[in-house]
């Protein structure tokens, strides 16, 4: 299992040299290529993220539209960060140019398994950084395919390579060789803590410090005052706590409010939350798919089980006849 990525590494650092010499325009102009590729399978590249994350198809449309988005700003902000950039004081010419650092491991999460897989990537390969993608482990054909359209848009095959498996086996030899000099990350802030501790090691033949760029998860709140316009707040509320199924590090999971309104916030919330129906991915009629897998069921029924515990419940709802027929 870890020998692949090791191979992968190796591999890319052989071609590093070559692909570092390759011009900033060069390679933003692959990075625009894959974009107008994106464009054109767009709704091919959504279906493969409902039948696979279970994301329905507003919320997957939408991750692509945010990969296309990510190739062209990192084409762009290749171009400007490769040219020289006067630095002058009296008396002398300072010239500032910016080169890749050395192999980038990317380590994707499964919840926008193609924005932010391609949004890293695309970082490192404009920043001329031979590159080893490594998507979640329950997003591989959203990541195999993401591979693909890189190599057809005229990425070089030594330059970006794909592997498949566990963060805790294959993203592990990743953060750990040697040769490794960037890692890009995103997920929880355990293993994001866990990636900077390790990457902070000098491994057997290193000879560089590795750079670390994590993005971990938060527990985001709403916030409503007193003038707030409670239609319009408690929509956003609904889409911020269950646009795709509360999977987001974006997702409202704490609304703030001024206790004389409590009462009556918390019961509007509730009949806004009922009108929400439960079904499959696929279905474009239902507001909530399943979670990711029964892990992550359990997870939320044990904070359920929790919160009636701690607190008032004020609605409790039942994926009712879907129970064993998915993660609901």
């Amino acid at each position: 299992t870890c020998a692949l990525p090791i191979y992968a590494v190796e591999g890319c650092a052989r071609f590093q040299h070559r692909y570092g010499a390759f011009s900033a325009q060069t390679r933003a102009g692959w990075l625009r290529r894959a974009a107008d590729l994106m464009v054109a399978r767009r709704m091919e590249l959504a279906a493969w993220m409902v039948l696979e994350v279970g994301k329905n198809w507003r919320e997957a449309d939408a991750d692509v539209a945010e990969a296309i988005d990510f190739c062209h700003y990192y084409a762009g902000m290749a171009e400007w960060l490769a040219a020289p950039h006067d630095r002058n004081v009296p008396g002398e010419t300072n010239i500032t140019i910016r080169q890749g650092r050395g192999v980038a491991a990317v380590i994707a999460p499964w919840n926008f398994p193609l924005a932010i897989l391609c949004g890293m990537t695309s970082a490192a390969l404009a920043a001329g950084c031979a590159t080893v993608m490594k998507p979640a482990e329950q997003s591989p054909v959203i990541g195999a395919l993401l591979h693909g359209i890189f190599l057809e848009a005229g990425v070089p095959p030594e330059a970006l390579a794909l592997v498949q498996g566990p963060g805790e086996t294959v993203g592990d030899a990743l953060v750990t060789h040697p040769l490794t000099s960037v890692i890009a990350f995103t997920g929880s802030l355990k293993v994001g803590t866990l990636i900077n501790e390790k990457a902070s090691r000098l491994a057997p033949g290193q000879t560089h410090f590795k750079r670390v760029l994590a993005e971990m998860g938060g527990k985001n709140a709403v916030i409503l005052d007193e003038d707030a316009d409670l239609d319009e707040a408690i929509r956003s509320v609904l889409a911020g706590a269950f646009g795709y199924q509360g999977q987001k590090c974006s997702a409202c999971s704490r609304l703030l409010v001024p206790a004389s309104q409590h009462d009556a916030i918390a019961a509007r919330l509730a009949d806004a939350t009922r009108t929400l129906s439960i079904g499959p991915a696929d279905n474009p009629s239902y507001a909530l798919g399943p979670v990711i897998n029964d892990e992550a069921r359990k997870r939320i029924e044990d904070t359920i089980v929790e919160g009636r515990r701690r607190g008032t419940e004020i609605l409790g709802m039942s994926a009712g006849s879907l129970t064993g027929q998915g993660s609901f």
